[in-house]
């Protein structure tokens, strides 16, 4: 059964006789609903330390290196490792979990790590880095379906949060 989306109310309104239902509000206006989800990326290992003086886990590096991150558009969270560990994941609020200085700290930037600033004879460990992405498929099923249980030729008005 659809109900009627009434934007201004933020509710759908729904008139069924006796029974128990699955429902879907459907917006007039909108024939579509678009589901935003949110996905986290492959993890990036593009730059290694013995290449250079750091590791370059950046997002301007990773695009200029031919990869695409979140279909171009920025991302919304980043979590990093390294690669010889792979069970220490942490993030820019867990970055001083690592041994290494820094530059960039694992945000959705990306990570830097430069030989320069660590304490001789250390050398920036190999880390990689996978992005959390918003995506936004062209089109999907109502979000907003719900079960309406038992009504006796009711109309209904069930707000849409």
């Amino acid at each position: 059964m659809h109900g009627t989306y009434h934007p201004q109310r933020s509710a759908c309104l729904y008139s069924f006789a006796l029974a128990a239902f699955l429902v879907q509000c459907v917006n007039a206006a909108e024939e579509t609903t678009r589901i935003r989800t949110w996905t986290w990326t492959a993890w990036y290992n593009t730059d290694k330390p013995t290449s250079g003086e750091q590791d370059d886990e950046r997002v301007n590096s990773i695009r200029r290196r031919g990869w695409q991150i979140c279909g171009g558009y920025s991302p919304i969270n980043a979590e990093c490792r390294d690669v010889d560990n792979h069970t220490l994941t942490f993030d820019a609020l867990s970055s001083d979990l690592v041994a290494d200085i820094l530059d960039e700290p694992c945000t959705t930037a990306g990570i830097l790590c430069r030989d320069s600033d660590q304490r001789k004879p250390r050398k920036c460990a190999n880390y990689a880095i996978r992005f959390e992405c918003l995506s936004v498929p062209d089109s999907s099923p109502p979000t907003n379906i719900g079960v309406i249980g038992i009504a006796a030729g009711l109309s209904v008005g069930v707000r849409v949060i």
